[in-house]
């Protein structure tokens, strides 16, 4: 019986080294996306990562097979992903000019602080709570 959890490839080609890509169906349960994401995390493996990345159309196949047979046998430590951290003041100016994150962070730029509290001041809402 298999786990359904797509890090159990990940754990294999770093830990296990028990080479668990042996059906069509763990092909397409290969997660390479994630696969990646959770290898990049640890400086002995980065460049792999990058070197995979360069080739985004390979079969799934060979990318478990390059990562099982590049990397080395050791356990590595559990790295949190980042996350966005979360900007009120980027909030408001999307919403206040209903724009994109990537133009309202060109406007936070442009903008100051003065201006932006005048924005915020716009945006309240009033009303009973």
């Amino acid at each position: 019986m298999k786990e359904d959890n797509p890090f159990r490839f990940v754990s294999d080609v770093q830990k296990d080294k028990k080479y668990i890509m042996l059906t069509e169906q763990d092909e397409k349960e290969y997660n390479s996306f994630l696969t990646n994401r959770a290898l990049s995390m640890h400086i002995d493996s980065i460049l792999h990562t990058e070197i995979i990345g360069r080739y985004p159309d390979i079969p799934n196949k060979w990318a478990y097979d390059y990562y099982f047979h590049s990397l080395r046998q050791m356990k590595r430590p559990f790295q949190k992903w980042p996350k966005k951290v979360k900007d009120e003041d980027l909030e408001i100016i999307m919403e206040y000019y209903q724009i994109s994150r990537v133009k309202a962070e060109y406007y936070q730029e442009l903008l100051s602080n003065e201006q932006i509290t005048k924005i915020k001041e716009d945006m309240e809402k009033g009303g009973f709570e």
